[in-house]
């Protein structure tokens, strides 16, 4: 999904909205600190439930130096 914000400052959150969910899908907020790994393993940092309209997952524990994020609908 196209993700509308994204956020994450300094000793806070962080946050991605979804603009627009689909009823009875779940949406994951996966992260990786390795992009380049072979291959890349993604860890789940929050799961929530489409409820139509925006959706907001948020990585309650951003503890790495460095996090590359992204949104799936398995």
């Amino acid at each position: 999904p196209d993700i509308a914000g994204f956020a994450a400052p300094s000793g806070t959150v962080a946050a991605v909205s979804v603009t627009a969910s689909i009823v009875g899908r779940t949406y994951r907020l996966q992260y990786t600190t390795n992009l380049m790994a072979s291959p890349v393993v993604w860890h789940e940092a929050a799961s929530d439930n489409g409820n139509g309209g925006q959706l907001i997952l948020q990585d309650d524990d951003p503890a790495d130096v460095q996090r590359f994020y992204r949104v799936v609908i398995p």
